[in-house]
């Protein structure tokens, strides 16, 4: 029997797996703080990368983020905010779903 907390868990995993994967393609200088900055607005959200890879070659951090759980307004509303932050010199975002 599922008890009332495990079905909402279930509904809230189910929502996640619906909804459009996001890939954000982000570009920024390297620095230590660069990559909790870059993934804090979706923390704030309650939401984990689907998968998350960064590199760092000359100076630059490259980091590729795909998203689940959001809906199409909020995925461009963080884009821009992410084009606001210091030290971020490109945003890309791409809906895959």
């Amino acid at each position: 029997m599922t008890t009332p907390k495990q079905a909402t868990e279930q509904a809230a995993v189910s929502a996640v797996a619906a909804s459009p994967l996001y890939h954000y393609s982000v570009t920024a200088q390297a620095e230590p703080a660069t990559l909790p900055r870059v993934i804090e607005p979706f923390a704030k959200l309650g939401l984990a990368p689907v998968a998350l890879h960064a590199v760092t070659e000359g100076g630059r951090m490259s980091i590729d983020l795909r998203m689940a759980g959001l809906e199409d307004g909020m995925a461009r509303h963080i884009a821009d905010r992410l084009r606001q932050m210091i030290g971020v010199e490109q945003v890309l975002l791409a809906s895959a779903g």
